[in-house]
């Protein structure tokens, strides 16, 4: 419908897993993902749109990383992992794929080497199309303020402890800022997953 009209009208969809709940889910942009690829290519759209997501992840992670200084044995590592990830997606897609697309990109971020805030508000990024996509963008938000509190503990400086906790809040701040933009129930979209 989105697709065809260019518009989607809630009232006109009724969700199969949840009959009575909002039509348009928080995680419309894996559903927007799915109807291009049944657009594109039907049953084989939607079969090969897998690979597409494994193929566009290692290119992503292979950039970062190597943007990052990282070492090529460790680079041959993270690809083969990712690999081995996306095989259990392999035989039936599910959005969870798109979220794994995310969620490299973020572990690069916050892993990224020295005190800069733009990886911090990257992540903030990443983790807020994470939410677009599938409700494990939680374990995302979770692993932010982890790494933001252990460079926290780890810092031996006054700057080096605050520096890694205001980014850690930056990040989770512009996640916040997009999940309400961008998702039809807004704040809601952090109770769902949960519920």
């Amino acid at each position: 419908q989105w697709l065809d009209r260019g518009r989607l009208d809630p009232a006109e969809i009724s969700p199969i897993a949840r009959p009575g709940a909002p039509g348009v889910d928080s995680y419309w942009l894996s559903q927007a993902a799915i109807a291009m690829a049944w657009k594109v290519g039907g049953v084989a759209g939607i079969q090969a749109l897998p690979a597409g997501v494994v193929a566009v992840r290692l290119l992503v992670l292979a950039w970062l990383l190597k943007a990052s200084g990282c070492a090529d044995r460790r680079l041959v590592l993270v690809m083969v992992v990712t690999i081995g990830l996306a095989i259990g997606h392999a035989p039936v897609f599910r959005p969870q794929a798109l979220a794994e697309l995310w969620a490299a990109p973020l572990l690069v971020f916050l892993a990224w080497p020295g005190s800069r805030w733009w990886p911090w508000r990257a992540s903030g990024m990443v983790l807020g199309g994470w939410a677009l996509c599938h409700g494990s963008f939680l374990v995302g938000m979770a692993l932010a303020a982890a790494v933001a509190a252990g460079r926290a503990i780890a810092g031996v400086g006054r700057r080096e402890r605050l520096l890694p906790l205001a980014g850690g809040l930056a990040a989770l701040a512009v996640a916040g800022g997009i999940i309400i933009m961008l998702t039809p129930t807004g704040e809601g979209t952090l109770s769902e997953p949960l519920a």
